[in-house]
């Protein structure tokens, strides 16, 4: 969803990777990032993803190499499932940016290797704990193993 501060005209400028494990409960991949005082989501949880660069052809291929560059997973455009509609981050940064999400399907758990500077911690979130009232609510998130 759009925020005031953009034109409904403008693109996306970065892209995150929903990455999906197959199976009879799904899982998703959320990362955690490192700590730095110079990083507006210093510790937030996220998406593997960032900024576009020149020399990425479109924003698939810049959820492609983010992820990579991130957690060492290699996704090809195959596991693409579905490109979801823009939405607006970081506003309450004061950094606002338009972010392209793509979902993309594995067959089994990649191998993770975190990039030490960005992301501290990784996590596989079964989609039934989204739905379990006992694991749903309000209150601080548990530490990430």
């Amino acid at each position: 969803m759009l925020s005031p501060q953009f034109d409904k005209n403008e693109q996306p400028r970065a892209a995150v990777a929903i990455i999906e494990i197959k199976g009879p409960d799904p899982e998703y991949l959320l990362l955690q990032r490192a700590i730095n005082p110079l990083d507006p989501w210093s510790g937030h949880l996220a998406l593997p993803g960032g900024r576009c660069e020149t020399h990425d052809c479109d924003l698939i291929q810049t959820s492609i190499r983010e992820t990579e560059e991130e957690c060492g997973i290699r996704l090809e455009r195959g596991n693409l499932v579905k490109s979801i509609p823009w939405l607006a981050a970081g506003n309450a940064t004061g950094l606002p940016i338009l972010v392209a999400p793509f979902h993309f399907r594995l067959h089994s758990r990649p191998r993770i290797t975190l990039q030490a500077e960005e992301m501290e911690k990784h996590l596989w979130l079964k989609s039934s704990s989204l739905w379990d009232a006992q694991t749903c609510g309000e209150g601080p998130l548990s530490p990430l193993h």
